[in-house]
């Protein structure tokens, strides 16, 4: 079997090579221009080729061009220009004049090259063993710390460790920092868009905040942030606001604020315990010119910090308008720099640039975004920068289908199964469980059919699939009515933001009303009853885990720090510095429990008092499952768990297997983290210990002379139960 498998591993890993191959072949006369600007009704082939002879001197006749016209691209961005010559010798006479046509241009040249190479280069780039990574004419190259040049992708793989042969998106939860501000014109009335369109950001600015201190911190708390940082003018006018991850440490710097200005500055310092500034500013319009005195003087306190600075607001001062080069000369002479240069205010007619980043270290802005208008004229403003967070991103997950399970197939089927030849043909009790499990697993994947859902965690639970198909449909559109600046397609926008704004709230609405119908309905679970009413009344408490921990001087975010540090403290306190002596006692016990027996109806009890609300064990298997067919497997369990119990060994070849995939994920050793595990039979044994239990409270209370068995009760019960490594 394993030389099948091994066979058809490299089957498969030619085929994506050589399907790899043939796609790249098929792009070979292909560049791509990336930046290059988008004009309403262009005539892209025309105009850009009048460019490139008149800026470089390059004259390429408009025969040799196949094909030229735009893609779909990053949102926010001109979308990119393909291009598809006629002949190669074209394509290297305008590759030759790549550094010359990019200067002159202001865009990105650059070959069209297919996904997984473009995967394998991001790869390379991240990787600490390579210095640098490219593509030419077909193939993948890239230089180790030794100068070695290597070529293809299999070279690569097998230079590489912890690449995959077909490289996929990153799953690592480790992404970089991404803040956002948006000029939202009152906060509380528009709390639920911002809750659900930019909580995946990890810092939130929000100017225009329009508060007061009649409105509390809990009337604007988002969930997963820290309490918001709030500088507030009236309920009329003004006010900032920042929002900040749990996932981070951050400190107010009232030390580096003026008076009389509208602007907010916190440190923050993520996982690596890297520090940085983030502030936000308003300004409002037709200030006075002592307002940017005032702004001087606060950023010369922040540059004596000498960290990162990223400064977001509403500036109101049209960069891309002659009105601000004096704001421009400010800049330059703090050393600043913007990093916006796009509308990002939109009335009916024209737009503007007057939310702004400005930073001292462009280098580490990976990206910036200005998205869709969600609930004013605003756009919001997204930086993405080279500081590393946690981040919890959605998943696919496989679970059964029960509307369609064949149960009347599914009960035939085991009742047909001759157990003892198919599980019970071994004396290993590890073998013995693992016959079961395939056994069953096996019948039940061929009446219960299983479907694959997408775990979104950070979402709302009022979200639906229609919500986020008008989302799509309004950021369409949206960048539609930017590059046309027609009437009819920002008037078509803002009636599908109202729209979406509409269905934001009836959704909450309806959620709560839900909620409410589950609380006065009789046949609800006590345990999910308590759990309704806490969070709609909010009387529980935040119960997250917490953000940071400082030790020794330094503070601690990862979750595997944290763990360790607690583990650490507690496991201190826990010793004892003087050992109790155990009293001799030579004397050997009355009585033994040298045998369990447990009957199949014990094991029947106890598969029909499951509850079918909780989640599968590391094993998969449904406890729906197992409550439905209880008489048919009830017999094989209990040779199992009485097979167990006479062997005193509980099976944990499937624990530990599970164990060791979690184990991984979080860079631990499974040899020094085996833990001890229980089976299913506990129930049983302790309804055992029970009854003993009782015949001896009761017995004393009848005066009879008893045995005092509960230390031989518990050793017994400590011998057959548990295992440890």
């Amino acid at each position: 079997m394993r030389e099948v498998v091994d066979e058809n591993n490299k089957k498969a890993t030619e085929s994506v090579r050589l399907g790899n191959w043939n796609e790249q072949y098929s792009r070979k006369k292909n560049v791509k221009i990336y930046h290059l600007p988008e004009n309403r009704n262009e005539d892209l082939p025309h105009s850009l080729l009048n460019e490139l002879k008149n800026q470089v001197k390059l004259d390429i006749n408009p025969s040799e061009v196949v094909a030229m016209h735009r893609i779909p691209g990053k949102e926010g961005s001109p979308r990119p220009v393909l291009i598809k010559f006629l002949r190669m010798d074209t394509k290297i006479s305008l590759l030759r004049k790549k550094k010359a046509i990019n200067e002159a241009l202001k865009v990105r040249i650059g070959d069209d090259i297919t996904k997984l190479n473009q995967g394998l280069l991001n790869r390379l780039y991240q990787h600490d063993n390579i210095i640098s990574s490219w593509y030419f004419n077909g193939h993948v190259y890239g230089s180790d710390e030794e100068g070695t040049r290597h070529r293809s992708i299999i070279q690569f793989l097998l230079l590489v460790a912890g690449i995959e042969q077909n490289p996929g998106p990153d799953q690592s939860n480790k992404k970089n920092l991404k803040i956002v501000h948006n000029n939202v014109c009152s906060l509380l009335p528009k709390l639920d868009l911002i809750n659900n369109e930019l909580h995946e950001y990890d810092i939130i600015c929000i100017s225009e905040s329009h508060l007061d201190k009649s409105i509390t911190d809990d009337q604007i708390k988002l969930n997963g942030f820290h309490k918001p940082i709030r500088l507030d003018r009236n309920r009329h006018g003004g006010g900032v606001t920042i929002y900040i991850k749990n996932s981070l440490y951050f400190i107010i710097r009232n030390d580096i604020s003026v008076s009389n200005l509208e602007l907010l500055w916190v440190e923050v310092r993520n996982c690596s315990n890297e520090k940085f500034l983030v502030g936000v500013l308003y300004r409002p319009p037709n200030s006075n010119s002592n307002l940017w005195d005032l702004f001087s003087e606060s950023v010369d306190k922040a540059l004596d910090c000498n960290l990162p600075i990223f400064l977001c607001g509403d500036f109101n001062c049209d960069m891309m308008s002659n009105s601000s080069n004096s704001f421009k000369k400010l800049l330059n002479r703090l050393n600043l720099e913007n990093v916006v240069w796009e509308s990002t205010n939109f009335t009916t007619q024209t737009g503007t640039c007057i939310d702004l980043c400005v930073t001292n270290r462009k280098n580490l802005i990976k990206s910036v975004t200005v998205l869709t208008p969600i609930c004013s004229s605003h756009s919001p403003v997204s930086v993405e920068i080279s500081f590393k967070t946690f981040k919890q991103h959605s998943f696919k997950r496989q679970i059964r289908d029960f509307k369609r399970a064949d149960y009347e197939g599914l009960k035939n089927q085991l009742n047909d199964t001759d157990w003892d030849d198919v599980v019970f043909n071994s004396n290993n009790i590890n073998d013995v469980y693992m016959n079961f499990v395939k056994t069953f697993e096996s019948t039940v994947n061929r009446y219960i059919p299983t479907k694959t859902i997408t775990v979104r965690p950070n979402d709302k639970p009022f979200m639906n699939n229609l919500i986020r198909n008008k989302i799509r449909h309004r950021n369409r559109i949206h960048h539609k009515a930017k590059t046309s600046n027609n009437p009819d397609h920002w008037k078509k926008f803002r009636e599908i933001r109202n729209e979406i704004i509409s269905l934001v709230r009836k959704a909450k609405d309806d959620y709560k009303c839900k909620l409410t119908s589950q609380l006065i309905d009789k046949n609800i679970p006590p345990g999910k009853w308590w759990r309704i009413a806490k969070s709609v009344s909010n009387f529980t408490k935040n119960r997250d885990s917490p953000p940071f921990l400082e030790h020794d001087g330094q503070i601690f975010i990862h979750p595997l720090d944290k763990s360790e540090i607690l583990n650490n403290h507690f496991a201190d306190i826990a010793n004892i510095d003087i050992e109790p002596e155990i009293p001799d006692n030579n004397e050997p016990p009355p009585c033994h429990l040298n045998k369990f027996v447990i009957t199949e109806k014990e094991i029947l009890d106890q598969l029909k008092i499951l509850n079918v609300n909780k989640p599968a064990g590391p094993d998969g298997i449904s406890p729906r499952i197992l409550k439905e067919v209880a008489s048919f497997i009830s017999k094989p369990l209990t040779k199992l768990f009485n097979m167990s119990l006479s062997v005193k060994q509980v099976p944990i070849c499937n624990l530990i297997s599970h164990e060791k995939s979690f184990l991984d994920s979080a860079h631990l050793d499974v040899e020094d983290n085996v833990k001890m595990e229980e089976l299913t039979v506990e129930n049983t044994v302790v309804n055992e210990i029970s009854q003993i239990t009782y015949s001896v409270t009761n017995s004393r209370r009848k005066s009879h002379k008893i045995a005092q068995l509960v230390m031989l009760i518990s050793q017994e019960y400590a011998e057959i139960i548990h295992i440890s490594k």
